[in-house]
């Protein structure tokens, strides 16, 4: 079956560029074309494609507000094809926070006809211009979607993973837990993915106004699938959003109370026996360098009983192992629910296999989890 691609954009000549891309793509056809995103929008919704390449500026609808909806109607991987990523980077991240997947700069039209490859056909740079960084970033979602099916008709096989985890109560480790570091400060883990990074400043809303009402600091880290050329720019624009100043990880730093700190992309961040972030460097096979899985992990052998995670909207599977490792070692772990979810895989993969304490709104998610951690009673919800 062919791998359908729809493009939207409004101007010609980048439509066409993106057309001769598509054709480049093994096994890719075009679905359709849409010169806005109100068309897209609806279009997405009668025929729903494998993949949608959507431009950032548009007339009646740009591309955020086309991605949010496609998202919330006929959700499908969106990646923003825009004239200049940095130019628009303010637009990028508001476009992966409403559910878009990754962004590349617009290839440009070839100048010539160009060189002819080894079989006689066109090489890509003369079929598709500048198209290389494009073609990468469709084969690295392509690839990510078709691994999250393969895991999930492998888990679907198998015995259902409910009856095989037995829940724990709230607050309860399943077994004694030895004491923490005593390097270990409390500490906040946040896991994200697609929707991601408007969730997070939505969980900091919360938490916000908690800390308002005598919440304590605690050292927050946070691995939001991205690409790596992403981050650093990811991290500025959250801490622009959230109030807080927001740092990339550095190796051998131990984190601080008051602190907000972003894994870097690339590489998977633990924390280590003392207490302290190392970098790992994983293997290429890896679908996300940094792994949320891995950073969980970590802290329940480092940090036993240290503090809350949280699992926010995300596709795929990472981040729920982790999870139900921390609530085994005593930590809080909450999750986001399915109502409010860009997309319910990480979130709803956590609950089903018995990781999370309790589901809730993104609208009160951040106040719950810090309320929690002052020891504060809250209502447990289960999505």
């Amino acid at each position: 079956m062919a791998y359908r691609i729809a493009i939207v954009n409004d101007l010609a000549m980048a439509r066409e560029a993106l057309k001769r891309a598509v054709a480049l793509v093994p096994g890719a056809e075009l679905a359709w074309v849409a010169n806005d995103g109100d068309e897209a929008v609806a279009k997405c919704r009668g025929d729903t494609p494998d993949l949608v390449l959507m431009d950032l500026v548009m007339p009646r609808m740009g591309g955020v507000e086309a991605t949010r909806q496609i998202m919330a109607q006929s959700a499908c991987p969106v990646i923003v094809v825009t004239a200049t990523v940095e130019g628009n980077a303010h637009g990028v991240y508001e476009a992966i926070g409403a559910g878009a997947l990754d962004a590349v700069d617009t290839p440009r039209m070839p100048s010539a006809a160009g060189a002819v490859g080894p079989g006689g056909g066109a090489t890509g740079s003369a079929a598709g211009g500048d198209a290389g960084r494009l073609l990468e970033k469709i084969a690295a979602v392509r690839a990510a979607v078709e691994a999250d099916l393969v895991r999930s008709k492998a888990s679907a096989a198998a015995a259902p993973i409910e009856a095989v985890v037995a829940p724990c109560a709230a607050g309860t480790p399943n077994k004694a837990a030895p004491a923490p570091a005593a390097s270990c400060t409390s500490l906040l883990l946040i896991g994200a993915s697609t929707g991601g990074p408007q969730a997070i400043v939505d969980f900091f809303s919360g938490w916000n106004r908690a800390r308002a009402v005598g919440a304590p600091p605690v050292a927050t880290i946070i691995v939001q699938h991205m690409d790596p050329q992403f981050l650093p720019g990811f991290a500025a624009w959250l801490g622009s959003r959230i109030g807080h100043s927001v740092a990339l990880a550095r190796t051998g730093h131990e984190p601080i109370a008051g602190e907000v700190l972003v894994a870097e992309g690339g590489k998977h961040l633990a924390i280590g026996p003392s207490g302290a972030m190392v970098s790992l460097s994983g293997k290429p096979s890896d679908v996300h360098r940094p792994s949320i899985n891995t950073l969980f992990d970590s802290a329940s052998r480092a940090c036993p009983a240290g503090g809350a995670a949280v699992l926010l909207t995300g596709m795929g599977r990472d981040g729920a192992s982790g999870l139900l490792s921390l609530r085994r070692a005593g930590w809080l772990t909450f999750a986001q629910d399915r109502d409010t979810s860009v997309v319910w895989g990480m979130p709803g993969e956590a609950k089903a296999i018995g990781a999370v304490d309790a589901c809730h709104g993104i609208d009160v998610i951040g106040a719950t989890v810090a309320k929690a951690m002052a020891g504060q009673p809250t209502k447990k919800v289960s999505s």
